[in-house]
């Protein structure tokens, strides 16, 4: 009976004496997602509160990987305007002086004497149907001793037209290369928004961790708190003679332990930031450089439909490497089909009509040109052939393996695409289940580290199990947190999966995007 007083006055003692943070520490809630994302405290001096769609707008603006991208959608857009180049009205001019002097039988002139000055001057242009229009003028003078005029002046101009009849023919073939450059520019586009997509799912989800590290961070802090505080009771218990100075010295060294993961969460904090601003490019000499960025968006967990079929429809319509893939199976069609017409005989109409006119001078010459006394006409056919034709041939069997090779590349991008969504899906789904179950735990674990804790109060239990019971705790905490996480990271992968993810943004056009490449600060942000 005294032993049993003696025990009773003492646990009395250690309750009077324990310090009120510790009863409060250990009967506090799990941290909700607002004290988690609290700013730490080496930072509160140099905070930078942002949004997830800040981030995104500074990353739109300012990401050197979409900056070069768009260089790329330039570069293919002019390549449509040099294709219409062959449309451009061509000019072309000859000026020639000739001086011949040779012997001929003739008696009255053995020695033939001629000088020529001669000048062509020549305006044509292609035409859809693969044709050359043009107009040429001719001037020239001729001072020979064998002819009565001498000098003569002679000057002309004639209509010319020359059309292809099988190879070449057409305005499916004249205009190929626009077409094609078209439809590059086109796969550009998706290439940019593919960039832009890809720069948006890195940035969102190097929000997230920073998020994530931020609140491992303070369950870390927490943790390292409730040590210091059962530290403190160990001390007292031991200082009253209740428990041996082994169970401090475990005391002491989970303190230990728990102030080393507060460093490594330190860290890791700050490489995360890093990463962050690199998406963003922030520049060294901007503003905002050594800043701490808080992010104050919370990571929430919504219901959401998961239709796989519906998900898969839409990547089909809006992914971009899908259409990618389209339009350069249009432009592999296109090759196919001009390599078979260049397997043809090149077979040509030709013909021109024109007049002329001489005169011992320049301006009686000019004159005659516009009597319409003197015209001239031809027409005929050239036809030019190769008989083995083997490049024709093999261009064209290069082009027929092409096109089925890009009609491969799509089924397989089809199974891809597939695979990602289902792939997406399931995680989101799993995701959701560990939200909930996590939660649980998190409860569960609290529950246990209390009633431990009251236990250990009374003596029924020991100083290694209440440690225990806290780990278990903390990595609960950080489970439920990394399970929140992992959702709304998944999400992410899940829009990218159907190509939607820029609407996801509000981001319905890409030169909406390209309107908004000129760089900005963080504080033009901050507005």
């Amino acid at each position: 009976m005294r032993y049993f007083f003696i025990v009773l006055c003492l646990i009395f003692l250690i309750l009077a004496l324990a310090p009120a943070s510790a009863q409060t520490t250990f009967a506090q809630d799990a941290p909700t997602s607002q004290s988690v994302l609290e700013l730490p405290d080496f930072y509160k001096k140099d905070a930078l509160p942002l949004t997830l769609n800040q981030v995104i707008t500074k990353t739109l603006e300012n990401n050197l990987k979409i900056r070069i991208s768009d260089y790329d959608r330039q570069i293919a857009e002019a390549e449509i305007n040099i294709q219409k180049g062959i449309f451009d009205l061509m000019l072309s001019a000859k000026l020639s002086a000739s001086n011949n002097e040779f012997q001929q039988p003739a008696t009255n002139f053995p020695v033939s004497e001629n000088k020529k000055y001669s000048g062509e001057t020549t305006l044509s242009q292609l035409i859809p149907t693969g044709g050359i229009l043009g107009f040429s003028y001719k001037t020239s003078r001729d001072k020979t001793n064998t002819f009565a005029i001498d000098p003569y002046y002679q000057q002309g101009g004639s209509l010319f037209f020359r059309q292809p009849l099988l190879k070449n023919f057409g305005s499916y073939m004249t205009l190929a290369g626009i077409r094609i450059a078209q439809n590059y520019e086109l796969m550009s586009r998706e290439a940019f928004r593919s960039m832009v997509q890809e720069q948006i799912a890195a940035v969102t989800k190097a929000y997230w961790n920073l998020v994530f590290a931020i609140q491992y961070y303070e369950v870390q802090r927490l943790t390292l708190f409730q040590a210091q505080d059962f530290l403190r009771i160990a001390n007292v218990s031991y200082r009253t003679g209740v428990i041996p100075e082994s169970e401090v010295l475990q005391a002491k060294a989970r303190v230990a332990v728990q102030e080393e993961h507060v460093v490594i969460a330190e860290s890791a904090i700050k490489a995360t930031q890093d990463q962050l601003k690199i998406y963003m490019n922030i520049s060294r000499a901007e503003k905002g450089w050594d800043k701490f960025y808080l992010p104050i968006d919370e990571p929430n967990v919504v219901s959401i439909q998961l239709d796989t079929e519906s998900f898969i429809a839409a990547a089909f319509k809006m992914r971009p490497d899908y259409l990618q893939a389209q339009i350069d199976l249009q432009n592999k069609k296109i090759n196919r089909n001009t390599a078979k017409n260049r397997k043809l005989p090149d077979l040509s109409i030709v013909a021109s009509a024109g007049r002329s006119g001489l005169d011992d001078s320049h301006s009686g010459a000019w004159d005659e040109l516009h009597t319409y006394d003197y015209h001239n006409y031809t027409a005929g056919l050239e036809l030019e052939f190769p008989l083995q034709n083997r490049a024709a041939r093999f261009r064209y069997k290069q082009a027929v393996l092409q096109y089925e090779k890009s009609e491969e590349i799509i089924r397989n991008l089809e199974n891809i695409i597939v695979l990602d969504i289902r792939n997406s899906v399931r995680s989101l789904e799993t995701d959701q289940k560990r939200v909930q179950v996590t939660q649980v735990a998190v409860d569960a674990e609290k529950a246990k580290l209390d009633s431990e804790m009251q236990r250990y109060r009374v003596g029924l239990s020991t100083s290694y199990n209440v440690l225990e019971f806290q780990k278990d705790y903390a990595e609960a905490l950080v489970r439920h947190i990394q399970s929140k996480i992992s959702f709304n990271q998944d999400l992410i992968e899940l829009e990218k999966a159907k190509g939607t993810l820029l609407p996801r943004f509000g981001i319905v056009d890409v030169p909406a995007i390209q309107q908004r490449l000129e760089p900005v600060s963080l504080d033009e942000v901050q507005q």
